[in-house]
């Protein structure tokens, strides 16, 4: 039996070793330092293993057995912090085996989920805005949106997953909306018939759509090709055409999410373009099927350079740089911080008052000339009040006419 130490598992690990009648029981021990999930997978060369995952007291977590050379895989999404032991087992005779252990530390903190982009997180203000610019596919379908906030609860792509998304989308309410409906709107009918595909849109374009949604909650993208998100929610194993989409992405291939699903035509995070059929060999990886713009809020996506089939990549062309173009100068708008982000305005504060200014000293008055004496026989004028300045120009002074006088 081998007893093997792993310590405080913080990277992925990997080993090869022996189960038989002589070495029944390997047993791994190692510490998780976070809550987070774990993946753990087997395979027996000659035969068939057992593996159980045990927490600190003992107690069996999950189980599973493999067999005809078949890998098992124990996973747990919601493993906690703790001591943990796990052991393999022989199910036949003497065989190697080989283990690995995926420290999966993938589940995003904003949505719960384990994904890698494909998210949309509104701004301060909660109003987020959708702009119908471009229809390049032949299918009429719906477009929503969901919020993210509970949905680990459910296993992703499972009915259950589907069903409560177009719940909530249904709801038009900050837990979700219908934002697009390919079946009555028309896309900017600026780009119409561009990008290398024929027009096949229809109805009145209605600019930028406002809607509700909880300030910072992540929310996902659901995109009904060829039907409605009411029928979704009647029939959540709808299936073809009808079959949901969705923009939450992962790397790995063994998630539920596709990669590339929802692609980001400039990187800043404000359009994109979703393909109306599933991620796979077989797509035609055009991007150009539902191109819309997004307001009061951000995405996170895969870029479509990285996804785009080259012999159809339209952002190249000159009708595919004029749409670029556009979304990339409204850009600088929606970075601006909301009236939430700025310093909250402040009362203007009444002008001070001048301060009274200093009283000018009086200046001192002039000494009166001292009057010559009198002409002998002379009379002297008795002064009635006080001096009058002399007037200018043809005005003679009292005086000066009592004395002509």
């Amino acid at each position: 039996m081998s007893n093997i130490q792993l310590g405080i598992l913080k990277d992925d690990y990997f080993n090869i070793d022996f189960v038989g009648k002589l070495d029944p029981t390997d047993i791994y021990r190692f510490n998780y330092p976070a809550a987070s999930s774990l993946k753990v997978s087997t395979e027996g060369f000659r035969g068939g293993v057992k593996m159980e995952l045990l927490d600190s007291q003992g107690q069996s977590i999950e189980t599973i057995s493999t067999s005809n050379n078949k890998p098992g895989t124990l996973s747990n999404d919601s493993l906690i912090a703790g001591d943990y032991t796990l052991q393999v087992s022989p199910l036949s005779p003497d065989t190697n085996y080989e283990i690995s252990l995926d420290v999966n530390d993938k589940v995003d903190p904003l949505t719960g989920l384990k994904v890698d982009s494909g998210y949309f997180t509104p701004d301060r203000t909660g109003e987020v805005g959708f702009d119908f610019l471009y229809d390049g596919g032949g299918y009429k379908g719906q477009l929503a949106i969901f919020s993210l906030q509970g949905m680990d609860k459910f296993t992703p792509g499972s009915e259950e997953f589907i069903k409560e998304a177009a719940r909530r989308a249904l709801t038009n309410s900050v837990l979700g909306h219908v934002v697009i409906s390919d079946i009555t709107e028309g896309t900017d009918p600026q780009f119409r018939g561009t990008l290398g595909k024929v027009n096949l849109n229809a109805g009145t374009y209605k600019g930028v759509k406002k809607f509700e949604m909880n300030p910072g909650e992540a929310f996902a993208v659901m995109f009904v090709p060829d039907s409605t998100i009411k029928q979704v929610f009647d029939n959540p194993d709808i299936s073809g055409k009808n079959r949901p989409l969705f923009s939450l992405s992962s790397s790995d291939e063994d998630d539920a999410w596709l990669l590339g699903q929802v692609a980001d035509i400039t990187g800043d995070g404000k359009a994109f373009a979703i393909e109306d059929q599933p991620i796979n060999p077989k797509s035609d990886h055009d991007y150009n099927d539902v191109i819309f713009r997004l307001t009061g809020a951000t995405g996170k996506a895969v870029s479509v350079e990285e996804v785009i089939t080259s012999s159809v990549d339209w952002t190249k062309s000159e009708s595919g740089k004029k749409l670029i173009d556009y979304v990339t100068s409204k850009v600088p708008d929606e970075r601006k911080p909301p009236a939430d982000d700025a310093e909250p305005p402040t009362e203007p504060k009444p002008p001070e008052p001048a301060p009274t200014p200093a009283p000018a000293p009086t200046p001192a008055p002039a000494p009166l000339p001292v009057p010559a004496p009198l002409a002998a026989g002379a009379s002297r004028l008795r002064a009635a009040g006080p001096v009058r300045p002399a007037r200018s120009g043809a005005h003679r002074s009292l005086g000066a006419r009592q004395q002509e006088r």
